[in-house]
């Protein structure tokens, strides 16, 4: 069976429309293509001349894996510092003060240094025209064996209220 011209002129129109509609649709999916192949670089970084979208997805990959563990690492860290923390002399009070009338200055001081349980040291020193004396008291639950001054009293007490930021 033959075709006439006029047949053929439309088979013709026909076939000429179906490539223009593979060719929009063609550009369509290179420009789609583009758009997925900005995002990976972006998410993936810029890819070497040779590598495949494989070997960056297994670099991605790898990377993540370290750095997982290196936040497993950190975690454990941050646990044993915690564990830690409670027993670090992190409190301290400090009141300066004057022993003797005829000095002119609080030069002398005592300070305590207590942990998170009020445990710790209360350090006095004394300071004189001719002389310097430091004192060390031990404190355990907050309160000393050894006799308190009113200053190292009052040092022991603003270090047992200051809270933990």
């Amino acid at each position: 069976m033959l075709l006439s011209t006029s047949q053929i002129a439309y088979v013709g129109v026909a076939a000429a429309a179906a490539a223009s509609v593979a060719l929009v649709l063609a550009i369509l999916a290179a420009a789609s293509m583009s758009r997925v192949t900005r995002r990976l670089d972006r998410a993936l970084g810029a890819a070497g001349a040779d590598e495949s979208l494989e070997e960056r997805l297994a670099q991605a990959h790898a990377a993540l894996a370290a750095a997982t563990e290196r936040v497993s690492q950190l975690e454990r860290r941050v646990s044993e510092l915690e564990a830690l923390t409670p027993h670090a002399l992190s409190r301290v009070g400090l009141v300066r003060f004057n022993p003797f009338d005829d000095t002119g200055a609080d030069l002398s001081f005592a300070v305590a240094l207590l942990n998170d349980r009020s445990n710790g040291v209360i350090l006095t020193s004394l300071w004189g025209r001719d002389e310097v004396r430091v004192y060390a008291k031990p404190v355990a639950n907050g309160d000393s064996t050894h006799p308190l001054s009113p200053e190292e009293r009052q040092a022991l007490e603003l270090a047992r209220r200051q809270r933990r930021h």
